[in-house]
């Protein structure tokens, strides 16, 4: 399907916005070296992080994926996540993605992935907004500290 591409610039202008008309119940970083990325964590401090609340606009193949990251799977982090993956699946709404990191085999990703499609940037970020917040909820319940550098 074609659709066309969305600036990084727009899109996260569009995301903070919306963070502003939802009280801002939490912030986003978006840039690494000055430059916009591709991907947002959730309350850290710089963008490139080992475990976060993820936010990736994964254009080259139509998806924006929303999730919890980890970079190593057997980290205390990891391994707790995994081995309450039955109370998290059921703690969620939907059912979320358990997946290996595609570069990196220790990578752990829980996600959701919505397709850009034709949408705009505000009708994705809206459908995926609810998603975030449970996530959001995960990660504070399972590993506040790894994935948070503040609240």
């Amino acid at each position: 399907m074609s659709y066309k591409k969305i600036p990084l610039s727009y899109f996260w202008r569009t995301f903070e916005e919306i963070l502003l008309e939802k009280g801002e119940p939490f912030k986003i970083i978006h840039e690494k070296g000055g430059e916009q990325t591709f991907w947002a964590c959730i309350n850290k401090n710089k963008a490139l992080v080992n475990n976060s609340v993820d936010i990736s606009l994964v254009q080259s193949k139509n998806f924006l994926r929303v999730g919890l990251y980890v970079l190593d799977k057997t980290s205390n982090l990891g391994v707790r996540l995994i081995r309450n993956r039955k109370y998290i699946d059921d703690e969620l709404t939907f059912v979320p993605r358990w997946e290996s990191g595609e570069r990196n085999s220790n990578t752990l990703r829980i996600t959701a992935k919505f397709p850009i499609d034709n949408n705009t940037s505000r009708e994705l970020i809206e459908k995926a907004f609810p998603y975030i917040m449970q996530f959001f909820a995960i990660a504070k319940k399972y590993g506040k500290y790894e994935f948070f550098d503040f609240d």
